[in-house]
């Protein structure tokens, strides 16, 4: 899978990009004419998703408090919590 395109190429495969971004789960980068400082990340709205919610964790210190815990042996691992009969 291509990671890097220009404009010109991304508008004529834009189709194909999107379908990649989605099955890869890789980003794509959109290269602006030279001399500029405009390039674009193309990633998958479910990794867009995922870091949404990370920040807004991090935003609100449940990441902070969830390392806080592991610190204090207070942390239950969540595959084993869910996992208990």
């Amino acid at each position: 899978m291509k990671t890097t395109y220009t404009i010109s190429e991304a508008e004529k495969n834009f189709s194909d990009i999107t379908k990649d971004v989605n099955s890869e789960e890789k980003p794509v980068t959109i290269k602006s004419p030279e001399g500029t400082d405009y390039d674009v990340v193309i990633i998958s709205k479910k990794h867009w998703d995922a870091m949404q919610e990370t920040l807004h964790l991090a935003k609100n210190g449940v990441i902070d408090q969830i390392k806080e815990r592991e610190k204090d042996g207070k942390f239950i691992d969540f595959d084993k919590a869910w996992n208990a009969e």
